[in-house]
Order: C-alpha cells, then sequence, then structure tokens
C-alpha cells in the first residue's frame, strides 16, 4: 500500500488542517505560502487554542497547575518527535549540531517553561476568557520589540493599543475586587510578555529546524525542566482521576498541542511575529464560546465592550495601506 493511500485513511485525514500535517512536505525549502493559507492556518489555531483554554480550566480542577502543563508538553513533544524520527509523515528531524541543541534548551524550552507555568497558575485564579483577553496584548510587547513608530506602521501600533484598551477594560475593576481574580489578570498579562519572548526566540531557528520538529523539541524540553515543580507541586496538593479530564489530556496533546503550534511555528517562518500575533486576539471569542457552553461561564457586556476592541485592533493590524507595496508585512522583523 502507497503511504499516501495509508495516511488518507487515518481518521481525521480528510480534513485539510490535519492531512496537511500528516503528508510528507513536497514544496521546496523557503518557498513561501500565501497570505490566504497561512491565514487559514491561523484561525484553526486560534479555535484550538480556545478550546484547550477551556479544556485545561476542567483539568486544574483535579491536577495541580504545573503538573498539568509538564505532562502535556512531554507527551507531545516526545510524540512529535517519536513520529518523526520513525516514519515519513512529517519528515526526518534535522541533523543538529552541539551548540544548536544547546540554544533550543536555552531559548527555546526554558522559555517556553517559563511562560507555561505563568500561564497555567493565571488559569487556575481567574477565568479562561479573562486569560484569552490579556494574552492579546501580546502585540504591544512584539511590536515595541521589532520596529519604532513610522508612517507606514503607525496603524499597527494603534491597533495594538486599542487591544491593550481593550484588556484594561477587563482588568481594572478587578482591581477593586477581593479576591485572587487580580492575581490571575496580574499573571495572564505576565504571560503575554513571556509567550513574545518565547515567540521570538523560536524564530532564531526557521532557517533549520522546520515548524513542527522546533515544536517538537521545544514541547519535551519545557516539560522537563518543569518535572522537579510539577513533583513538588503534586507531593503537595495531590491529583484526583477524572475520565474527562484525561480525554481533555489528549486533546490538549494532540490537537491543541501538536497541530496547532506546528501551524503556529509555519505561519511565524513566514511573518512578522507582531503580524501573526494580532491573530492571537481572536482567541478570547472562541474560548468564551467554550467556557460559557462547556463550563458555564457567564457572558457579561464588560467581556464583549473588551472583546470589541481587541476584534477592531486585528482588523487594523491586518490593513494594508496601498502604498505598502507587494511585499510588505512578509519580512523577518529583528
Amino acid at each position: 500500500m502507497e503511504q499516501s493511500e495509508f495516511v488518507s485513511r487515518i481518521p481525521g485525514m480528510q480534513f485539510p488542517i490535519v492531512s496537511c500535517l500528516f503528508r510528507r512536505r513536497t514544496w521546496p525549502v523557503g518557498r513561501m505560502k500565501s497570505h490566504a493559507a497561512i491565514t487559514v492556518e491561523l484561525l484553526w489555531v486560534m479555535v484550538l487554542w480556545g478550546g484547550n483554554n477551556a479544556a485545561m480550566k476542567y483539568q486544574l480542577r483535579f491536577w495541580p497547575p504545573v503538573f498539568t502543563a509538564s505532562i502535556r508538553f512531554l507527551c507531545a513533544g516526545a510524540l512529535l518527535m517519536l513520529v518523526m524520527r520513525w516514519t515519513q509523515w512529517l519528515g526526518k528531524p534535522a541533523d543538529l549540531t552541539p551548540v544548536q541543541r544547546r540554544e533550543l534548551w536555552t531559548r527555546a524550552g526554558a522559555p517556553l517553561a517559563c511562560y507555561i507555568t505563568v500561564f497555567v497558575w493565571a488559569l487556575h485564579l481567574t477565568t479562561p476568557s479573562s486569560v484569552a483577553l490579556f494574552m492579546g496584548t501580546s502585540p504591544v510587547w512584539a511590536l515595541i520589540w521589532e520596529e519604532r513608530p513610522n508612517r507606514e506602521s503607525m496603524h499597527r501600533f494603534i491597533a495594538a493599543l486599542l487591544a491593550l484598551l481593550g484588556v484594561a477594560v477587563l482588568f481594572l475593576p478587578s482591581l477593586q475586587m477581593n479576591t485572587s481574580t487580580w492575581k490571575g489578570n496580574a499573571l495572564a498579562l505576565l504571560a503575554s510578555v513571556l509567550w513574545t519572548h518565547y515567540s521570538r526566540e523560536s524564530r532564531r531557528f526557521s532557517a533549520s529546524i522546520s515548524g513542527l520538529e522546533l515544536t517538537g523539541q521545544s514541547f519535551w524540553r519545557a516539560g522537563a525542566l518543569l518535572l522537579p515543580l510539577a513533583g513538588a507541586e503534586l507531593s503537595w496538593r495531590g491529583c484526583t482521576h477524572d475520565s474527562l479530564a484525561l480525554g481533555l489530556m489528549a486533546y490538549s496533546v494532540i490537537l491543541s498541542g501538536l497541530v496547532a503550534f506546528g501551524l503556529w511555528n509555519d505561519a511565524l517562518r513566514a511573518w512578522p511575529t507582531s503580524r501573526a500575533f494580532l491573530f492571537g486576539n481572536l482567541i478570547p471569542v472562541t474560548t468564551m464560546l467554550f467556557s460559557h457552553y462547556f463550563l458555564g461561564e457567564p457572558m457579561t457586556s464588560q467581556f464583549w465592550l473588551a472583546l470589541a476592541l481587541i476584534v477592531g485592533a486585528v482588523v487594523l493590524g491586518q490593513w494594508q495601506p496601498r502604498s505598502s507595496g507587494p511585499g510588505a508585512g512578509t519580512g523577518n522583523s529583528v
């Protein structure tokens, strides 16, 4: 049986978003995807990550935060690297030099471990939709790192400020509440900065490692770095068995882990970090929908006001001035 025929019979392969990951790449190295293809990929990533935020919130009812993140990353990273090593579906792993292997620990694994630690504790202390909204500030930090304001990029800075205003609408009322909500909000804001740092650092490997391999290499290293903290947390808080939580962990590992991060890293190879991050502002929509219908989180007017500002930021940030030229927005910013 031909490999392509065998792969097509795997459940889920009839969906392009899954099939594109498990078929061997055929386009030449360095060939850029179209803007439309990258846009579709990023939209699917936002749906998968929105579902994952709600899924992880449910898992945190039974499992400690860092333990949950560590197991997810270890399983996802190990599974991806095993598939790449023992099959031809995703291509073969790159031959890494000792320097590259060391930098994967310091510039990919460690930043990702720091980010996910802060993220899961924020998710533990506040609602999934609130965390997703605070993550919408990532374009602000990406733009500050990438470029200075100028006439051609000013609309993107305005878009980032709109997103920040939307976050402020959600954050300021929590400062007056005598609960742990404000702590979760503050951690979520910090997580957005750490996420920006990880994404920028991961772009350093785009010339030598595919997006999928970078995902696997980063995941298992981050999970391994978190194991000591996860073990201490587990001995302190304990763990409760729940069948649905186990099923949602499988979703987190395969769909929101392997599939979503692979597509995300692919997009970062073609677009500047700030431009890809503007799609992340759509995660609150999917997170709220999943949280409302599956976790019972209420839809408040405060959330929708913040969301309106953030969606406006996405639309404005993706607008291309006529004078930008055909290649605008596709280069790699430093």
